[in-house]
């Protein structure tokens, strides 16, 4: 008789007297948990659920559509299996249906009263959790390495290709260990990419800083002589059109933008600079005066094909002594003299009267250029 007394006489205090306090730990992972009194357990039990495993099963709907792959899935339906089996033995702990030894014997009928299986849902629930409050990260990082430009330099753009293909099959990404590495390889990517970026974007504002400084490095005469020639009946206005581009290039690339801090967010500066066009027009004043020449040569050859024809009709016309002279450099091979509208205006009109010739003349060029002849 006094052996049974100091139990029935003590009432039950600590979680410890609970037939399912292991399984308690296990889902609320608290290694202290014998130590607490039953309606702390109980608090923290319901607690895990409203604060963690309600908000993941209110989020698994809304998962984007490119993480719905057949292996996330199958773990998705996994976790939601047993949350739908949770679900009323936790609504009668909270309403006190169940005190929590009849809770946890639920529990342990839930998973058949292995701990095995409870623990790989526990660990597929925290994969969905952690994958879940990991996607802002992962959504900035699939945005920005999508946005990169290749830079040129090898381990950069490896980096960036292999963190793309690795994007292409989330299903790892649900474990933890491979969210870290990621993230680590990301960031490391980053800071390399903003680092040359910034690098490649200065250089380019130093190149535009020189053709701005030095602006008589294109020759106004030249480029005065091609804007009238582009005026040239049935002629190829390609010439001018580059010259006007590379010009334009020039102009938008004056940025004074602060890259590295907008790097941070995106991976490209406002004003778009591709840093391989930096390698490209790496002397710009060099690249206009060049196509300004090869344009003059294109149309003094057109021009002198047709020689025969233009000083029949000079003779006819007896132009002004200016324009005659003007005609006759373009005609010849020697240097160039700057031209006027007036003689332009005259080429124009003996072209318009031998439309048919001329028109022939520029086919025979195209002709000539797409079928070189044999040997040439």
């Amino acid at each position: 008789m006094s052996t049974e007394k100091p139990n029935k006489s003590h009432p039950v205090k600590t979680a410890k007297n609970s037939r399912g306090v292991d399984w308690i730990s296990i889902f609320i992972e608290m290694a202290d948990h014998k130590n607490n009194t039953m309606e702390n357990s109980r608090e923290h039990l319901i607690d895990w659920w409203r604060y963690s495993v309600e908000r993941i099963s209110k989020q698994i709907p809304e998962f984007p559509e490119d993480f719905r792959t057949t292996r996330i899935w199958r773990e998705i339906k996994f976790v939601e299996n047993y949350l739908s089996r949770l679900k009323p033995v936790f609504v009668g702990l909270q309403t006190g249906t169940y005190n929590l030894n009849e809770t946890c014997d639920q529990l342990r009928n839930v998973f058949s009263d292995e701990k095995i299986r409870l623990n790989k849902w526990k660990q597929s629930l925290d994969n969905l959790q952690g994958f879940t409050l990991w996607l802002p990260a992962f959504y900035h990082a699939r945005e920005y390495l999508m946005g990169a430009f290749p830079l040129g330099i090898e381990e950069s753009d490896r980096t960036c290709k292999s963190l793309i293909q690795s994007i292409k099959d989330p299903y790892p990404f649900l474990e933890a260990g491979t969210r870290h590495r990621f993230d680590e390889s990301f960031l490391a990517f980053k800071k390399n990419y903003i680092s040359h970026y910034t690098s490649l974007h200065e250089e380019m504002r130093n190149a535009i800083r020189n053709v701005k400084k030095e602006e008589s490095k294109v020759d106004p005469v030249a480029l005065r002589n091609l804007e009238l020639l582009s005026d040239l009946k049935y002629t190829d206005k390609s010439y001018l059109n580059r010259v006007n581009i590379l010009a334009r290039w020039i102009q938008r690339n004056q940025c004074f933008l602060p890259v590295s801090r907008i790097l941070e967010r995106y991976p490209r500066c406002y004003c778009n600079f591709n840093p391989c066009s930096i390698r490209q027009t790496s002397s710009p004043a060099n690249q206009i005066n060049g196509i300004i020449l090869e344009g003059i040569e294109y149309f003094r050859l057109v021009l002198s094909r047709c020689r025969d024809l233009i000083v029949k009709e000079i003779k006819a016309q007896k132009p002004e002594n200016s324009t005659l002279e003007q005609i006759n450099a373009l005609l010849g091979r020697g240097a160039m003299i700057p031209l006027k509208a007036q003689t332009v205006d005259t080429l124009n009109r003996i072209i318009r009267q031998n439309t048919s010739y001329f028109q022939v003349q520029m086919r025979s060029r195209s002709d000539r250029e797409e079928k070189p002849e044999p040997g040439g």
